[in-house]
This record gives structure tokens, sequence and C-alpha cells, in this order.
């Protein structure tokens, strides 16, 4: 008798396959900017009104997306093509500003998107320049704009979802028009400041009529500066219009106090020395006033 042949496994070894993982869709996102309208310092917010433009590297549908920085006023479908996507979109927006420089402030404007429900490993965005821009026609009444605007990805991560989404941001840049500060609030407060200067031409023989004219320029100081800060929010800084008042109640509050001690020179008889404080003073205040914006300025 033969040996019989070992044993063999004729079953054929499984064949491990690895199943690619399709790469992210790829959306280029352009923003056509038309109009921003309705912005309100007080409460740090505004109205965009703009074309949301999308391109795909493949059949795509992108109009998941939602509004991070707000909240959608309209939305409308215009083109529908299976890679390409238009939507006219107009938002409320909300922003924190920084108002360290008002009344000559500047402040970015933006609108920023994601997907509501595709991660960045199913869809990415990508910022498309030639899609983007600001329209010619574009305006913001009470402001004025640099027609330079920037847009930029960034990946976002919830750790409640353990998911990274992808977020596209675009922004500008609006500013208050220089001379509608300059006349509305400096120049209104350097007539108070004028005001309180004109008692320092008063002689020592009129001092009262001197004291009338410096509390009543201290005081429509403080209700101008009040008025001012109405229009802007609660912050926990000071803006350059606030430094520029506290160098207008230092100068003014000087010119009462210095008219208090004239009239305590001339209660006590000192004439001479009254009247060569009324020259000295009468130089020096308006120089430390004009010496105390010059820094100011400076340090703007």
């Amino acid at each position: 008798m033969g040996e019989a042949a070992p044993a063999t496994d004729a079953s054929p070894k499984p064949v491990l396959s690895s199943m690619a993982v399709p790469a992210p869709t790829k959306v280029g996102v352009g923003v056509w900017l038309l109009r921003v309208g309705d912005v309100n310092i007080a409460t740090e917010t505004y109205d965009m009104d703009l074309y949301l433009i999308f391109d795909c590297d493949r059949p795509c549908h992108p109009d998941n997306f939602e509004i991070m920085n707000g909240k959608e006023i309209s939305r409308e479908l215009q083109d529908n093509l299976p890679a390409h996507k238009v939507f006219r979109l107009r938002a409320a927006l909300r922003k924190a500003l920084d108002l360290r420089g008002y009344p000559f402030d500047t402040h970015p404007v933006s609108v920023t998107i994601e997907d509501s429900l595709l991660p960045n490993d199913k869809l990415v965005y990508v910022s498309n320049p030639q899609t983007s821009g600001i329209d010619p026609a574009f305006n913001i009444p009470g402001w004025v704009f640099s027609d330079k605007w920037q847009a930029s990805v960034e990946d976002h991560y919830y750790p409640a979802f353990r998911a990274s989404y992808s977020r596209y941001t675009f922004s500008t840049i609006i500013a208050r028009p220089p001379l509608a500060a300059l006349f509305k609030v400096i120049l209104p407060a350097m007539f108070l400041v004028g005001v309180g200067f004109l008692a320092l031409l008063l002689g020592p023989d009129r001092v009262m009529q001197r004291l009338t004219v410096s509390t009543s320029a201290l005081l429509g100081a403080v209700l101008f500066h009040l008025n001012l800060n109405s229009s802007i929010p609660s912050i926990g800084y000071l803006t350059f219009a606030d430094r520029f008042m506290v160098v207008n109640y230092v100068a003014l509050t000087l010119s009462v106090a210095s008219t208090v001690f004239l009239l305590h020179l001339i209660d006590t008889h000192r004439t001479e020395e009254a009247n060569r404080f009324h020259r000295v003073f009468g130089v020096g205040l308006p120089v430390l006033w004009i010496l105390l914006q010059v820094i100011d300025l400076l340090v703007l």
C-alpha cells in the first residue's frame, strides 16, 4: 500500500482588501459683496447682502451651510448646476467691535459659513478669489470703506462631536468718516474748552464772572461726554474720545480751581500776587492742555 498523501487545505486564503476612503469634496467658495447696512455700534450688529458662490470638484450639495456669526434673513438659490451653486444671501450679523479709536474707529465686518452636516473629512472649503470681490456699486451709509477684502478657511474642532468642520470667512474694513468725527465730536468739545479758557481773560476784578463761565464750561463738557457715550456699548476701556475729554476735564477743573484760588488772594488783599497769578496761569493752562492732547495723540 502506498503512503497517504499529506492533507492539504484546498480552500483559498481570504484576500484582505481595503476600501479606499474617498477624498473630501473640495468646494471653492466665493463671496461677491453687494451691500453692508444697518451698522449699529451700540448693539455691535450689521447686515450683509451678497452672492455666495460654490464651485465643487465633483457634483455636490453645499446648500447645508449655516452662518456662524449671525443668522439668515433671506436665501435664494439662483444657479443650480451639479457642481456650481449660487445663492443670493442676506444676513443679520454680529461682531465684537474694538472702539479704542472712537470716533476715528475702523472695524472689520465679516460673514462666516460652515456646513451644518459634513465634517472636514467629507467636505472642505477652499477660498476662490476668482469669484470673490466687492461690487463697484457697493456703499455703506454713514461709513467709508476699503475696496480691499480678505477670505480665509480654517478647521473648527467641536469636542462634543469629536469632529472638525471647515469654516470660511469673508471680511472687509469699514471706517467712520474722519471729517464727520471731527465736526461732530472733536470741534464741539474744543469749543467748550475754548469757552472755559475765555474765562482766563477776565481779570481779578471780575473773578465771580470768571467762576461762572468756568463752571458752566465744565458742566457742559460733562453733559456732552455723557451724550457722546450713549451711542456706543458699555466697554471696559477708554476710547480716544474718553481720553480727549479727560484732558478737557483736567484743564477745565484747573480753570475753576485757579479762579477759586484767585478769589482767595483777593479776599486776603494780596492784589499784586493775584495779578501775577492771573497772568502766569492765563498762559500756562492752555499750553498744558495742548501738551496733554499731543501726548494723547501720540499714544493713539
